[in-house]
């Protein structure tokens, strides 16, 4: 089992170096170009520029709810501009990169064009919180919910209305969350946490 933990590890290390080398390249490529527009929907329109800043820096890529047509979009322009300027050996890790940098893009799109419905919004939230797993988002009493759990709650509900019986933990709530979310998603959406424009 040993040698088979080292060979898994090298291969992995080696997948992420690729991984990473490729990501720059697709970060190159939109940096080449930043005013060429990579998605429009609506008034909205993302840049190649902006969305070269909102990639480098997310702390992480991963799509928690892309719009498949939208990431569609701009997979189709990133894999034109980098399949030139991609040596032979970073080929797949660049088609992969691609891939993901286009999902992780077309959630900000969404949600700054509102193409997604006006639901979008908290299922994008519920969809993060639930990636957070067993970190506990609050306590009360005797009763404690995770980020998940809340998540999953909210990814359910209806219409969210508001009990004003239960302020003070409306607060606590609303205080973790601002505190959780944003090292999920990228600087550019969790401003609008903070009820600036996105």
């Amino acid at each position: 089992m040993a040698e088979v933990v080292a060979r898994c590890a090298n291969y992995l290390s080696a997948f992420i170096r690729d991984r990473e080398k490729a990501l720059q390249i697709v970060i190159d490529a939109m940096k080449k170009n930043p005013t060429k527009e990579l998605a429009k929907r609506g008034p909205y329109s993302m840049d190649y520029g902006y969305g070269a800043m909102e990639t480098e820096t997310a702390p992480t890529i991963v799509p928690y709810l892309p719009i498949k047509d939208i990431a569609d979009e701009m997979k189709g322009k990133l894999n034109k501009d980098t399949e030139n300027v991609t040596p032979a050996n970073l080929k797949v890790a660049v088609k992969s990169a691609v891939g993901d940098v286009s999902k992780h893009l077309s959630q900000g799109t969404a949600l700054r064009s509102k193409a997604a419905g006006e639901r979008y919004p908290q299922n994008l939230l519920s969809e993060v919180m639930k990636s957070a797993g067993d970190k506990t988002l609050y306590k009360h009493k005797n009763y404690t919910d995770t980020y998940a759990g809340g998540g999953t709650e909210l990814q359910y509900a209806g219409k969210l209305q508001a009990d004003p019986n239960a302020k003070d933990l409306q607060i606590e709530i609303d205080a973790e969350l601002r505190r959780g979310v944003p090292d999920k998603i990228a600087p550019t959406i969790s401003k609008s946490l903070e009820g600036e424009q996105c």
